[in-house]
């Protein structure tokens, strides 16, 4: 979109490669769960048809959050963020009272499931934003500036594990204190805060038998077949798809082989349909929205713009490095989403709210920086 100064120009490089994403999630989340939708649902399209009004819903937020002004996000980031955990709270009260169920990561809202921590994420991205903007060099401050937000952080991170979703929760934990090394708290409060954090981490991590397992399994420990099941045929299905791919469609890992071929591994279905060319080329798609996402926060006309940019960029590049580290067993089986491409609700409808954001800051900053060129183009006349 261009005109006057007065309008919007929106990144169409972000736009390009959202659309691009979205389109080519669609195509292989048809593909990786045709058989699985038909096995269970009798409706081999019964995924794709609910992927899809999530992808209209969440398109249509984008919109809005493109054509609004995301300097109304600094007022309400407070209000937000409490939203958000109250929400988290919700959840776990509602399912002790609905029998004490051992996931408590949904909350129902009539005919559809929302799942709370994709929303914090996101809260806690424009409040540290927020915070840092206003707070400025007392971030440097350890009482006055380091310790509230690292508060926030930690009450999040508390209100998630016990739903429990530890992998969300160390993701949060390390996107916040990424986002508060970016506004500038001393590196002396940030190693203490890891040397604390990282035993208290461990602790929880290994205080769940599944978690455990999952640990000693990846790290060579244990031997257990049922554990290294869905792992061991994620490799088999890129291994299958070699250079090339089979084609798409031709996937012999999703007939019932891999399980949730649609959701946490739809990377390898990728990888064996399009092959290790299709699998680069994908990613090469993400590195390149996330470097937009990167020149936004540096063209941000201010400080909340830039921070909430590189919040914003990183939370999506950390998914699609978890998810793909453990498609390829790089890292420990976690259950993150791929970014635009995994089946999901929530996610796919925040991470689109999200990237509407991103391309209001990035037009903003376009928009002041045509109105300074008229206005030099109008003073050298």
């Amino acid at each position: 979109m261009r005109s006057a100064a007065g309008t919007y120009r929106f990144d169409p490089i972000i736009i390009g490669l959202t659309a691009a994403l979205v389109g080519a999630g669609l195509v292989m989340l048809y593909s990786s769960s045709s058989d699985t939708a038909a096995d269970l649902t009798g409706d081999h399209m019964f995924f794709l048809k609910r992927q899809l009004l999530r992808v209209l819903l969440g398109s249509g937020l984008l919109l809005v959050c493109a054509l609004t002004d995301y300097h109304r996000l600094r007022r309400w980031a407070p209000y937000i963020l409490l939203v958000s955990m109250a929400l988290l709270l919700t959840t776990l009260i509602y399912h002790r009272l609905d029998g004490g169920s051992a996931t408590a990561r949904w909350l129902p809202l009539g005919p559809i499931s929302f799942q709370p921590s994709d929303f914090a994420r996101l809260s806690l991205i424009i409040y540290l934003a927020a915070y840092m903007d206003r707070k400025g060099d007392l971030m440097g401050d350890f009482r006055r500036g380091f310790l509230p937000p690292v508060f926030i952080i930690c009450l999040v991170m508390g209100l998630v594990v016990l739903e429990p979703d530890f992998s969300t929760a160390a993701l949060i934990g390390g996107l916040g204190l990424t986002m508060l090394f970016i506004g500038r708290a001393r590196l002396q409060h940030l190693l203490g805060l890891v040397l604390v954090a990282l035993p208290t981490m461990a602790a929880v991590m290994l205080a769940e038998p599944y978690r455990r397992v999952r640990i000693k399994t990846f790290l060579g420990l244990l031997d257990s077949p049922a554990a290294e099941y869905q792992i061991s045929q994620s490799l088999i299905s890129l291994g299958n798809g070699g250079l090339i791919g089979r084609g798409l469609g031709n996937s012999v890992e999703k007939r019932l082989f891999l399980p949730a071929p649609h959701t946490d591994f739809v990377f390898a279905i990728i990888g064996e349909e399009l092959g290790f060319i299709g699998t680069l080329l994908l990613l090469a798609a993400f590195v390149w929205l996330f470097q937009r996402g990167i020149v936004a926060a540096r063209n941000a006309p201010d400080r909340f713009g830039l921070f909430l940019a590189v919040g914003i960029g990183l939370n999506f590049m950390t998914y699609v490095l978890v998810n793909t580290g453990v498609v390829t067993e790089v890292l420990p089986n976690t259950g993150v989403p791929l970014p635009l491409i995994s089946y999901g609700g929530t996610h796919i409808v925040f991470t689109l709210i999200s990237l509407g954001i991103l391309l209001n800051i990035s037009a903003i900053a376009s928009r002041r920086r045509w109105g300074q060129q008229l206005v030099n183009a109008r003073t050298r006349t």
